[in-house]
């Protein structure tokens, strides 16, 4: 504790003479007040001052106390005072530092070293922060978005930039230059999405569905009734009947996917729609969080077989996803695959056996 001792030397005439508290003689040249009693100089450096407990010189002015003793500042710094353990040079008695634990920091090697940076601004956080999928933490104060593809925090030190689309939507540079815009692209993704579900079991699927790329508008306008604010996919179906029995007798499918979707993203919600297709061209029919939740299946399936990053963390969002279809649904779904296996899994859905694992 630093603590700070006042002396005051008066002169007085020999008619104001005061007693020494200390020999209780009188005062009859300069004396001493210390704690509202007055001693000749004398009797205070040989009895009253402080002394430190460390050079047992006596102490003027600013001290600190160790174990309740009084030390000067020097010699408590270089007896002591506690290292810094960043950088290992004393923290004096008279300096601000900060702990974390049980260690100490200067001020400054903690601020620089050891609190976490803005991942956005590169300045120390010091109070509360968000962090995003991708391990970027930063202040809570930026107004940065989010990459709708990735989830990562849109900025020049963590995506090399981005920008915002229709429907308050952004994507950042990372995924826009991975995005699948072309029609080679999208064929390219869907031969890769058609060989995977191939491979789990899904052999009566058609590779001439068109595929469009559209923005979020047009997401919307083709969910009549339904909620599209976080759709990236749509089916959209055309029955024609037959005019004297009216039965169904051919369908025809249009696949539409949001655009400026990272590829991995893209191939995943159209191994979700195919997976609508399939399920509409057996006539399949469950309750929605069974459908949604199987269709979501196609969807991981990709994320499955391309590990990395981005399927990490596309993969994370889906198990964490509260949605009572595409969350809760897909959870459910996925304890049933890992009971069945595709094989069996198909096999019952084709034939709208009941799901008791989806219980």
């Amino acid at each position: 504790m630093k603590k700070t001792l006042l002396i005051i030397i008066y002169f007085l005439s020999s008619l104001l003479a005061l007693n020494c508290d200390y020999c209780q003689n009188k005062i009859r040249n300069t004396y001493i007040t210390h704690d509202s009693k007055s001693y000749h100089e004398e009797c205070y450096d040989k009895n009253i001052a402080l002394n430190c407990s460390i050079c047992k010189n006596q102490i003027k002015g600013v001290y600190v106390t160790h174990d309740s003793k009084p030390c000067h500042i020097k010699c408590y710094d270089s007896y002591f005072a506690p290292k810094c353990n960043f950088c290992g040079l004393i923290i004096g008695a008279n300096k601000i530092y900060n702990t974390k634990g049980d260690r100490k920091y200067h001020k400054k090697c903690f601020e620089q070293n050891i609190l976490p940076k803005c991942s956005i601004c590169k300045l120390p956080i010091t109070g509360d922060f968000f962090n995003d999928s991708w391990g970027n933490s930063y202040h809570k104060s930026h107004d940065n978005f989010n990459c709708n593809s990735c989830g990562r925090i849109i900025s020049q030190n963590t995506s090399n930039g981005g920008f915002q689309l229709l429907g308050n939507r952004a994507i950042c540079t990372f995924c826009d230059s991975n995005a699948v815009k072309t029609n080679i692209e999208i064929e390219n993704s869907r031969e890769l999405v058609l060989l995977l579900l191939k491979k789990v079991g899904f052999l009566e699927i058609s590779g001439d569905i068109p595929i469009n790329i559209v923005n979020k508008k047009t997401i919307c306008d083709l969910s009549v009734n339904r909620n599209c604010e976080d759709h990236e996919g749509l089916t959209h179906y055309k029955y024609t009947y037959d005019a004297v029995t009216n039965k169904k007798i051919s369908i025809e499918n249009k696949i539409y996917i949001i655009d400026y979707l990272h590829e991995l993203n893209f191939a995943s919600t159209l191994a979700h729609e195919y997976l609508h297709v399939w399920l509409n061209k057996n006539n399949i029919e469950y309750p929605k969080p069974i459908i949604e939740g199987f269709c979501n299946l196609g969807a991981a399936l990709i994320y499955k077989n391309y590990s990395g990053k981005f399927s990490e963390v596309k993969l994370d969002q889906m198990f964490k996803n509260p949605d009572p279809n595409y969350g809760a649904g897909f959870r459910k779904m996925d304890t049933c695959l890992e009971k069945y296996g595709w094989k069996v899994l198909i096999d019952k859905m084709k034939n709208n056996d009941e799901l008791l694992c989806f219980d």
